[in-house]
């Protein structure tokens, strides 16, 4: 009877260490015999489309629908609100890269990265601004951006929305 309890208390502990490794080494699938298409890339067993395309093929860069000429609407919680010409452009190089020109309306020009619909401005320090910021590409024409930035020691958070 002794030696029944003892086994059965070996049973369940191992029971689940079995199925807990049997479970999470689905997720570690190999990409050694994977072939994946242009512009894309294997992600644990899985064709992905590589950073900067997209499309059911990810034959399509995700940069060219950012592209443009915008009328800017600024609205930082410290004030005031700004209204100025911003453009975007592809820097060449990465094609995830893109270059966001007079943003602030202070005639700087600060990069992002593109992944689908979202944009990503890194943390940056360009002349006196130090800059960060994400977004989404709501539309054709609109696209709208949350930016920290510190300018002359002051700290702005702002909403930014890139209108054609």
């Amino acid at each position: 009877m002794e030696k029944k309890k003892v086994l059965n208390s070996l049973f369940l502990p191992g029971f689940i260490i079995a199925l807990f490794f049997g479970i999470t080494s689905c997720d570690n699938r190999n990409c050694s015999d994977v072939v994946c298409g242009t512009g894309e890339q294997c992600l644990n067993g899985v064709c992905v489309c590589a950073p900067g395309y997209e499309g059911e093929s990810c034959d399509s860069l995700s940069y060219v629908k950012f592209l443009g000429s915008y009328e800017v609407d600024q609205f930082c919680a410290q004030g005031p609100f700004t209204q100025y010409v911003s453009t975007i452009a592809y820097p060449g190089g990465r094609v995830d890269r893109i270059l966001i020109n007079n943003i602030l309306g202070m005639g700087i020009s600060a990069e992002g990265f593109v992944s689908g619909r979202f944009i990503q401005i890194p943390e940056q320090n360009i002349g006196n601004v130090n800059l960060s910021g994400n977004g989404n590409y709501i539309s054709s024409t609109t696209i709208d951006i949350s930016l920290d930035y510190i300018f002359a020691g002051q700290y702005f958070s702002c909403t930014a929305t890139f209108k054609r």
